[in-house]
């Protein structure tokens, strides 16, 4: 139904949990970040952003947040794909930016 809807992806809370829990199994630091990232609104958010005029021409990696993905049209290319090497304006940025609090350390 949802696809019908026009969803492109969809995923259901038991896999994503059953993903998380065997990442934090494996690594529990990286299971904690990925939590944040998956929590909105606080600590570390997963956006997506159009480029800037001023990032038009930079790479992914000298833009101020974290790019992880580039959409340019119904492409979507790596941070490191050499595709994506230079920023055009009609890209759109799939980015780690931080929205709150820096996550507590030590736990």
């Amino acid at each position: 139904m949802l696809r019908q809807s026009g969803a492109n992806a969809v995923i259901t809370s038991s896999s994503a949990a059953g993903r998380l829990l065997g990442l934090s199994m494996l690594s529990p630091s990286v299971g904690q970040v990925m939590d944040d990232l998956i929590t909105y609104g606080s600590g570390l958010d997963l956006i997506e952003r159009p480029v800037t005029k001023a990032e038009v021409g930079k790479a992914p990696r000298d833009v101020a947040d974290l790019v992880v993905s580039v959409k340019r049209g119904h492409r979507l290319l790596g941070f490191d794909d050499p595709d994506a090497a230079t920023l055009q304006f009609a890209d759109r940025l799939i980015a780690i930016h931080r929205a709150g609090p820096a996550l507590p350390s030590g736990e």
